[in-house]
């Protein structure tokens, strides 16, 4: 029965970041990060997702990607986790 609640849900590639940041600075503050954010988000047009949270526990940024294409999910990983190194890293 259950299997038949999600036969229709795509399952996609999928990458997990976790970044390490001096503080938990609000990623709206951070034009850049921010932008980069947008831009990801966009980028799968309804056929993925971008999720980026700090951890409760940890001085870390997680981020997550999932997307059709493989290769936009890579990519997507990277730009992200490079922007937050490059503005927040620890």
């Amino acid at each position: 029965m259950p299997e038949e609640l999600t036969a229709d849900l795509p399952v996609y590639p999928q990458t997990l970041r976790n970044v390490s940041v001096r503080a938990r600075v609000p990623f709206a503050e951070v034009p850049a990060v921010q932008a980069g954010i947008e831009t990801c988000r966009q980028a799968p047009a309804g056929r993925g997702r971008v999720i980026v949270r700090y951890s409760g526990t940890e001085l870390l940024a997680r981020v997550m990607v999932e997307a059709e294409n493989p290769d936009d999910v890579q990519r997507h990983g990277d730009r992200l986790e490079e922007l937050i190194r490059k503005h927040l890293g620890a």
